[in-house]
């Protein structure tokens, strides 16, 4: 199967197309990309389900946009077409509003080599190089979102550039075996440290029977 069945059955044929995935709560700023949807030349699909969605769409209803669409949760049964939206999709947005440690849909994207335009917070530019993999931009700017959006859209040669970067990227620095290997890293470091702390008591009890 190929990313052109949901071309067929989302009818995205000749268009652009920026995805939003995850869950629906306020804090993840899905209500600024909306608000950017207007001024974005593309369809786009927000993917997943939450308490928030009821207000999001009331919102996109107020401003009479015709490119948001609503697909809810895309359980394990649906992680096929999950994965051939973000194949399919020019540019990934994470909105975020408050600081996440760890980008699990921005790396799920750059491994499908689609860049990424997301909030300048939190852990978020740890991963993402910007202007290079994607760009970076203020929480809570409807006005960056679309522009840094239309910049990739408007641009091939930049966006083929940004998605080779992101698979480059993903395959120096975020495959499982050095995900792995950081891990044992991590665990064999605190272990050293943890002997060293044992072996001093042991010899300042070794000492204390000495005098």
């Amino acid at each position: 199967a190929s990313i052109f069945d949901i071309e067929k059955k989302y009818h995205l044929r000749g268009k652009r197309l920026v995805i939003y995935v995850g869950r629906l709560d306020k804090e993840k700023g899905i209500e600024y990309l909306i608000r950017a949807a207007k001024d974005i030349s593309a369809e786009i699909f927000i993917l997943g389900g939450g308490d928030y969605q009821k207000e999001l769409e009331w919102q996109v209803k107020e401003l009479k946009l015709v490119n948001v669409h609503f697909l809810g949760y895309f359980d394990k049964d649906y992680a096929k077409e999950l994965r051939k939206f973000y194949q399919r999709a020019d540019v990934v947005v994470v909105p975020s509003t408050v600081k996440e440690a760890f980008g699990l849909v921005i790396l799920e994207a750059m491994a499908a080599r689609t860049p990424v335009v997301a909030s300048n917070i939190g852990g978020i530019p740890n991963i993402i190089k910007d202007g290079k993999t994607g760009f970076l931009v203020r929480p809570r700017s409807p006005k960056e979102i679309a522009e840094k959006v239309n910049k990739i859209l408007k641009n091939e040669k930049l966006r083929q550039a940004m998605r080779e970067r992101c698979f480059k990227l993903i395959e120096e620095k975020f495959t499982w075996e050095k995900a792995a290997k950081n891990i044992k890293d991590s665990y064999e470091s605190v272990t050293r440290h943890v002997i060293k702390k044992d072996l001093q008591k042991e010899l300042e009890k070794l000492f204390e029977w000495i005098e």
